[in-house]
């Protein structure tokens, strides 16, 4: 099902496609200690060049703003990382996410939880 859906986002389906720095980090992270594996490291990064994906750096206002979405939902489980992430969609108007992270269940409209 998460293959599915990646290719699908990645030919476009969902629209556009934006992914902060941190996600990319913590993707790339969570595949090497799963898997060891670096060439599957190394596909995980190289999707991220796609045409359809916008890299968003986290700077500017964001980390304030997270660090009040972080400490406001901090019952909720949610890490910074999270609270970046919903800081940037509050900020880009960003209404959908597609995520595997349960902490978002509630918090956006998913495509896959």
């Amino acid at each position: 099902m998460a293959d599915d859906l990646v290719r699908r986002a990645i030919k476009g389906e969902f629209g556009s496609i934006f992914m902060t720095d941190h996600i990319y980090d913590e993707a790339l992270r969570l595949v090497t200690i799963r898997t060891g594996n670096k060439g599957l490291t190394e596909d995980i990064s190289n999707l991220t060049r796609s045409p359809h994906i916008e890299m968003i750096n986290i700077d500017g206002i964001i980390p304030k703003q997270a660090r009040e979405l972080f400490f406001r939902l901090f019952d909720k489980g949610i890490s910074f990382t999270d609270a970046t992430t919903m800081a940037v969609m509050q900020q880009e108007n960003i209404r959908k996410t597609i995520t595997f992270d349960s902490n978002f269940k509630g918090l956006s409209n998913n495509y896959c939880q």
